[in-house]
């Protein structure tokens, strides 16, 4: 078992890509080249320390208020998140709604709404 133990997520996502460098194992499902590390456990310790600040990531931050805002609401448009983020247009089929946006997941249930909120 390959196991990751870190307070702050950025720190331990860092460890954790270095160990999948060190220790993984080459595979290629579906002919996609990639790396794993199974079995592999991740455990953050402080859970406010979330966000990954790493510049390497160029990491937007209003960006990420906004589609929480987003899912939390159960809004699945493109047109708010695209404010911050013109280019996201592309992840969706019509350039309107994103199929599949957690926000409807969480805020409804086989169509029903209010009551089923998962929230």
């Amino acid at each position: 078992m390959h196991t990751v133990e870190n307070v702050i997520f950025d720190y331990g996502y860092q460890s954790s890509l270095k160990l999948l460098l060190d220790k993984g194992t080459r595979v290629e499902p579906r002919g996609l080249k990639t790396i794993e590390l199974a079995p592999f456990c991740f455990t953050l310790k402080n859970p406010r320390t979330r966000i990954i600040y790493n510049e390497a990531r160029n990491i937007n931050l209003g960006f990420n208020i906004l589609e929480f805002l987003s899912m939390i609401a159960g809004d699945d448009r493109v047109e708010m998140l695209a404010t911050l983020t013109p280019n996201i247009k592309q992840f969706s089929d019509d350039g309107k709604v994103f199929r599949g946006a957690y926000g409807p997941r969480l805020n409804m249930w086989h169509g029903i709404g209010a009551f089923s909120n998962q929230f």
